[in-house]
């Protein structure tokens, strides 16, 4: 910065002042004000207190039928899941993942702490970039009540999306098939790829409650593109085959640090066939 020969201020001595950015810019600028005169004062003031960037405020979020836009919660109005662990929520979860997808785009669910019995499975079809998150492991349960030969979340033809920090839970009276289930629909919308699973544990009390853990199976599209999901801390425990991947377009599917721990019952921990 430089001031004109004509301003009446003495240049011979000057102060160097460094300004640098907060926002991530490492070069500062040097910028050069002359010393012993209230000009220096006022003009140093001036450039501390205004921001080198502004930043634009975000906007709050939207109420509409008691969730916040883009975020639901399946215990609010109007779905109105228990949580208790004796009422059925399998409709209120199953209507909360339905109104968070439009036009096949997926918004965010969060289900709070609680136990939620379900009684069939929870179907998701067709769509991309559902958000579905629960409060941690074993804070947010969902425990298996209904029948033997169906899976808890069905994934069909979902792709880039999250589940994750919620625990499956199955037991001899109510034996389990899978816990989640992702697979091609016949009249294929999306290729269901680039999923991640996170923070998941699928648990069984007693011998022979629970087939698979997490199955990545061919469904009725036969055997497409069902690939690149991210498995993220998920455990599966007393389990008959604990990580299933069924068919030959399946590639490049990740885990880390994900562990598996069988009771009598359990055959295989990861099983490929194709894959």
């Amino acid at each position: 910065m430089q001031f004109p020969t004509d301003s009446g201020i003495n240049m011979s001595g000057l102060d160097q002042v460094r300004a640098a950015s907060h926002v991530g810019d490492s070069n500062q600028k040097l910028i050069k004000i002359p010393s012993a005169h209230p000009t220096r004062r006022r003009f140093l003031q001036t450039l501390l207190a205004a921001p080198l960037f502004a930043v634009p405020a975000c906007a709050p979020l939207q109420r509409h039928g008691g969730a916040a836009h883009g975020l639901i919660n399946p215990r609010e109005a109007p779905f109105s899941a228990t949580g208790d662990g004796i009422g059925d929520d399998t409709a209120a979860i199953q209507r909360a993942m339905d109104r968070a997808i439009v036009n096949h785009r997926g918004g965010a669910v969060h289900v709070p702490g609680g136990d939620y019995r379900l009684t069939d499975t929870i179907v998701v079809r067709s769509m991309a970039g559902l958000k579905f998150t629960g409060a941690s492991i074993g804070r947010t349960v969902f425990h298996w009540a209904g029948p033997a030969d169906r899976p808890m979340f069905l994934l069909q033809d979902v792709r880039d999306s999250a589940f994750t920090d919620f625990t499956i839970a199955a037991n001899s009276t109510y034996p389990l098939k899978t816990g989640i289930q992702t697979e091609n629909r016949r009249a294929r919308l999306l290729p269901p790829s680039a999923n991640q699973f996170q923070n998941i544990v699928i648990d069984c009390t007693g011998p022979g409650g629970l087939g698979f853990g997490l199955r990545i199976t061919l469904g009725a599209g036969g055997d497409s593109n069902n690939e690149f999901h991210d498995f993220i801390r998920c455990n599966v425990r007393n389990y008959r085959i604990g990580f299933s991947i069924e068919h030959s377009q399946s590639h490049t599917n990740r885990f880390y640090a994900c562990g598996f721990s069988a009771n009598d019952s359990g055959e295989i921990g990861l099983r490929t066939i194709h894959g």
